[in-house]
């Protein structure tokens, strides 16, 4: 069992210390023998070989790839993002992809949870038009309160879970 907490090292190379020992600048992590990072297959939801954590050389930076296996993969971010056609969003049983293919306006479509096969189509930013979900400050605010332009009645999620 991995202890709580548990810090891994990694750097350009893979992971320091890693159970593959095969320094090609990707740390692999599942359930499976031969992954660099091993996880307990009574872990609900990790796959076999889960995702990977890679170096680009040319960017100078590590990306995350989730490997289709297990439930996904999911990461915290805490600064501000670039949302990217096909981007799915995940808060609380709920989960949306972005749609940037619309000539400059936004469309989000509900993939599971309370708001299934909703779409939110098209944004317009700082105008309504028509059936258009609308905004008028620049931002989509997504949680529990009441001015959330995306409302949830979900305990599970923030007052403002994202925007």
């Amino acid at each position: 069992m991995l202890p709580r907490g548990k810090v891994f090292s990694i750097n350009a190379c893979g992971l320091v210390g890693g159970g593959r020992q095969v320094l090609d600048g990707c740390v692999y992590l599942g359930h499976a023998v031969g992954n660099d990072i091993v996880v307990p297959a009574e872990e609900q939801g990790v796959g076999a070989r889960h995702l990977v954590i890679k170096y680009s050389v040319e960017a100078k930076s590590y990306y995350i790839k989730d490997l289709g296996e297990g439930t996904g993969t999911f990461v915290k971010i805490e600064a501000p993002l670039e949302v990217k056609h096909g981007y799915i969003i995940s808060f609380g049983d709920s989960h949306l992809v972005v749609n940037l293919r619309l000539k400059g306006r936004i469309q989000l479509r509900f993939l599971d949870g309370p708001k299934t096969d909703q779409t939110l189509y098209p944004i317009v930013f700082g105008r309504t038009a028509g059936s258009t979900f609308s905004t008028t400050n620049g931002a989509i605010k997504i949680g529990r309160m009441s001015d959330c332009d995306i409302k949830f009645e979900d305990s599970g999620l923030s007052r403002y879970q994202c925007t």
